[in-house]
């Protein structure tokens, strides 16, 4: 998270849940496939954030 505001951070994170459903929805692969979700880490770092 760089410089991102409420929307542009809402909007990466509809990326990550689209790639996530993607990787869940493989039904030839042997590593991903129904249950992908569990192999799969976030992690959201973000540094001095401030609102105003």
């Amino acid at each position: 998270m760089y410089n991102e505001d409420e929307i542009l951070f809402a909007r990466s994170m509809i990326g990550v849940f689209k790639n996530i459903e993607y990787m869940c929805n493989r039904k030839e692969s042997k590593t991903w496939g129904k249950d992908a979700w569990k192999k799969i880490v976030v992690c959201v770092v973000s540094d001095a954030t401030s609102f105003s």
